[in-house]
């Protein structure tokens, strides 16, 4: 065992290396993109290894969607979300790569559902944030919660939307119990036991009830290390276009702002080094920095933007919906020329997956599983017993800070 360790720790030390250095071509990892047609109730891929045109795509999932539309991939634990508006459901699939070309293992599960999704994201940490159009909002399953999903501790159909003014409003309530004075025992009549919350609650981080002066109308979404950008499919030349906000709210985080403002309609959203890039029901696609400034427009001739991706290099890509094909432009703050990079009928949500940027492969040659062995969010730590009421103290606590 100890040798298998070590010839694990030298791999995974290699691949670190090659990271930390410009690779050659021979060294270039496999990258794919994935690709959501919800006419076609489909999930394709495209090789992007060596990507200098067209590509032809392959299918992934073609059977058990209803109306697929966002779609993010999890690298590090082999894992692609996809929000599903028609079934009301956001599904999860393991990926394996086999023979260089990427698989689904299993069959779906579900990790939320009785909502509208439309976008979704990962964040760094794991979590997942998606757009639900039913309440206007956007909602956080955290790693902890997805974990117990993976591991079937816990159900979809337990979880329980709550947002933050009623969070807030169930924290005051058990505050106040726990001020008024408390009867003697009785040991011919003891006290009930604490009745255990009816399900499991989940975070509605952002929604048009709490925060009606920065969203109206819940549209695409990215992520950073530490920063949630989404953006508004209603009214953004007034309240704010896409809005910077902290991917993990603390004592010290700072409001949410507005970065741009120079559109109503913003479909989806990307988020690269250069600044993020969005695109809009105007035929549009825009990037601006992320403390803000003024917005650049990038492409104008697009028939209907939809999804767009950064490709963790130096490539966006883009969906165009009626013109049945995903273009790419280099991911700088310029005006770009739109390269046909695949065609696809309805052609809407994008995730890419970089295998070198993916430990979770190495890791599944070594032990047969996906995922990390540590799978754990800074504010919802998962441990023995987590769940229940003490899930909703933690999940109060949150909110308190």
């Amino acid at each position: 065992m100890r040798v298998l360790a070590a010839l694990v720790a030298i791999v995974v030390a290699t691949l670190r290396r090659k990271h930390q250095r410009q690779l050659t071509v021979e060294e270039w990892p496999d990258e794919f993109l994935f690709i959501s047609s919800p006419a076609e109730k489909k999930v394709v891929w495209v090789p992007l290894k060596d990507y200098v045109g067209s590509r032809n795509a392959q299918p992934l999932i073609d059977a058990g969607l209803n109306n697929p539309r966002g779609i993010a991939v999890d690298g590090d634990r082999g894992i692609l979300y996809i929000a599903d508006e028609g079934a009301g459901k956001v599904l999860r699939y393991k990926l394996r790569i086999v023979n260089g070309e990427p698989r689904v293992m299993a069959s779906q599960s579900v990790v939320l559902q009785d909502v509208s999704p439309t976008w979704l994201t990962v964040a760094k940490d794991g979590s997942l944030f998606v757009t639900d159009k039913l309440t206007a909002s956007i909602v956080h399953l955290d790693a902890c919660t997805l974990r117990q999903l993976e591991h079937e501790e816990i159900e979809a159909a337990s979880l329980v939307i709550q947002s933050e003014m009623e969070a807030d409003a169930a924290r005051r309530a058990e505050e106040a119990k726990k001020s008024q004075p408390q009867p003697e025992e009785n040991p011919l009549n003891p006290p009930s036991p604490p009745q255990e919350p009816n399900g499991t609650f989940i975070a509605s981080v952002y929604s048009r009830d709490v925060q009606s002066d920065l969203l109206q109308s819940p549209s695409g979404l990215a992520t950073d290390t530490a920063n949630l950008y989404f953006s508004n499919a209603a009214g953004g030349t007034t309240i704010g276009s896409v809005i910077r906000a902290a991917a993990v709210k603390t004592a010290d985080t700072p409001s949410p702002e507005a970065i741009a403002s120079n559109t109503d309609t913003v479909v989806g959203v990307a988020a690269a080094p250069a600044g993020i890039f969005y695109t809009t029901s105007a035929k549009n696609v825009y990037a601006v920095r992320r403390v803000g400034g003024p917005p650049v427009t990038i492409a104008d001739t697009l028939e209907s933007p939809q999804g767009i991706v950064w490709n963790n290099d130096n490539t966006i890509f883009v969906a165009d919906s009626t013109a049945n094909t995903v273009f790419s432009f280099p991911a700088i703050l310029e005006p770009g020329t739109l390269r046909r990079a695949t065609e696809l009928h309805d052609a809407t949500g994008l995730a890419v997956l970089t295998k070198l940027s993916s430990p979770w492969i190495v890791e599944n040659a070594v032990t047969g599983e996906f995922g990390l062995s540590s799978m754990v969010n800074k504010e919802f730590e998962c441990g023995a017993g987590f769940g229940g009421q003490t899930y909703f103290a933690r999940f109060l606590e949150y909110w308190r800070r």
